[in-house]
């Protein structure tokens, strides 16, 4: 990635920053240091899987700490947007690959990404079950320990919370246990 004179100069501040002690104690001090090398890190980065797991971590700063940072313009938003994807991307073909092994090398016709990308778009990025937003995991309608394929027609987004609760509990029972029923 070809730097901008800003970006050049951006690197030369931590690069002298990092030569000063720091006191690690000091709360403040240390997000600021951690934060400048990530975005040098992703800037400088000569391998594009290094550069998007950088941007995987920025991508991860706390919202309540992100206005704190001034420094955003420092990165191209279009380009940090499309490595952030490509992470994403990245994360759920590894989930998939995971969940493919845990099954087995079955005969069976198993999710692809495509698909995954589909079923979390049509529930709106959101758990199927409570409509928790954020990190969704893939819950088997008919549980794998009962016969359930990893298959699209079997497969659903779940907060954390309603997979681990739901386990290998009939959908119909353990739903209409819930709160949100």
């Amino acid at each position: 990635m070809k730097l901008t004179i800003k970006q050049q100069r951006f690197i030369e501040y931590v690069d002298n920053e990092n030569k000063k002690k720091i006191d690690i104690h000091d709360v403040n001090e240390m997000f600021k240091t951690i934060i400048l090398n990530l975005f040098r890190a992703y800037l400088t980065s000569e391998k594009d899987d290094d550069r998007i797991e950088a941007a995987s971590l920025i991508s991860r700063i706390h919202p309540k700490y992100r206005n704190k940072i001034k420094i955003w313009d420092v990165l191209d938003g279009t380009t940090l947007r499309e490595d952030i994807k490509e992470s994403i991307r990245i994360k759920n073909r590894t989930n998939i690959h995971s969940q493919k092994n845990r099954h087995g090398n079955g005969e069976f016709d198993s999710m692809t990404y495509e698909e995954w990308e589909e079923t979390l778009e049509h529930f709106g990025h959101a758990c199927a079950y409570c409509g928790a937003k954020g990190k969704m995991s893939f819950d088997h309608v008919h549980p794998f320990s009962k016969g359930g394929d990893f298959i699209k027609a079997n497969i659903i987004p779940a907060c954390l919370s309603c997979n681990c609760s739901k386990q290998a509990h009939d959908i119909g029972e353990w739903y209409q246990s819930k709160s949100f029923f």
